[in-house]
């Protein structure tokens, strides 16, 4: 299970939590894309990265409205993805009024 943390207070209002793995070459772009598009928090969970991705991740969490949360295997089959769905209830990221996406990351 992810070991969910918090490291300073984020906005609440447009969330989007992701799943990724190994999506080093699209993860900046991503997230300049999903800012620009309005969101106010980004939250990622990343399985087993062999790239880099995490990094990435860790080090845009340093300026910008994202967290990072790592998210390794082992898995049984068919359970990764209910894995990093339930972490959304624990962190509470969206208000009543405010707005939340899940997206896992599959290009």
């Amino acid at each position: 299970m992810p070991k969910l943390h918090k490291k300073r207070a984020l906005p609440t209002g447009k969330v989007i939590v992701a799943c990724m793995r190994d999506e080093a070459l699209f993860v900046v772009e991503w997230v300049a894309h999903h800012l620009a598009l309005g969101f106010d928090r980004i939250i990622v969970f990343t399985n087993d990265c062999s790239d880099g991705t995490d990094a990435l991740l860790k080090a845009m969490a340093a300026a910008l409205p994202v967290e990072h949360y790592d998210n390794p295997g082992p898995y049984t089959a068919g359970t990764i993805q209910k894995r990093w769905r339930w972490p959304l209830i624990c962190l509470r990221c969206g208000r009543p009024n405010g707005c939340c996406t899940l997206m896992p990351m599959n290009i």
